[in-house]
């Protein structure tokens, strides 16, 4: 069975439903296992007086209704005033080793000491960017075989010039086995194939 972990901005296009839906049907005849994102009780009280929250359920509701797996990506709960990478435990190496790469990656100029920069965001673009962090450390960590998302800035190009995907080539060369593809008919495509 290939394991999939879908990033939750999938579920934000609604030229995805198509593709979702076969997702579903592989899912259901349990020729793929799909994991998405279980947003931690105290991220969703963050956002409780904000329209993030109401988005989180969204989120949440779609991800129900497809019958995908609800996993909770965060190793542990967030404290109000840390970020994620300062609540990552000392028998959590691997794990932290992964999450520095992949922030480095990322969002490089909020790696190493340059951490601390990530406060002079809002808390909600803090959201997202330690969300995406912690997403593709997850499916590393767990040896996954699919990371799919439509988030092309954050996983897949490096700026709107990018035509080569370089920031999608720089994670896979990183961690050999990573493969990371946007929802669209062409991954829909790759999936049946494997199971033809």
């Amino acid at each position: 069975m290939l394991t999939i972990t879908l990033d939750t901005c999938c579920f934000d296009n609604t030229k995805c439903y198509a593709e979702l839906k076969e997702l579903k049907k592989l899912h259901e005849k349990g020729e793929i296992e799909v994991g998405v994102d279980y947003i931690a009780y105290s991220e969703k009280m963050r956002y409780a007086a904000s329209n993030k929250a109401s988005h989180i359920k969204h989120l949440k509701d779609m991800a129900m209704m497809h019958g995908f797996n609800q996993e909770d990506l965060s190793m542990q709960e967030i404290p109000e005033d840390k970020t994620i990478d300062e609540v990552i435990s000392d028998d959590q190496v691997e794990y932290n080793k992964i999450f520095k790469k992949v922030r480095a990656i990322h969002s490089p100029e909020f790696s190493g000491d340059k951490i601390k920069n990530l406060n002079d965001l809002s808390p909600e673009k803090q959201y997202n960017k330690s969300n995406d962090w912690r997403m593709l450390s997850w499916h590393i960590y767990h040896n996954r075989d699919f990371f799919v998302t439509n988030d092309e800035s954050g996983f897949i190009r490096e700026g709107k010039n990018d035509t080569e995907d370089k920031k999608k080539k720089r994670f896979e060369s990183k961690f050999g086995g990573l493969k990371i593809r946007k929802l669209n008919e062409h991954f829909i495509k790759e999936l049946k194939e494997k199971f033809d």
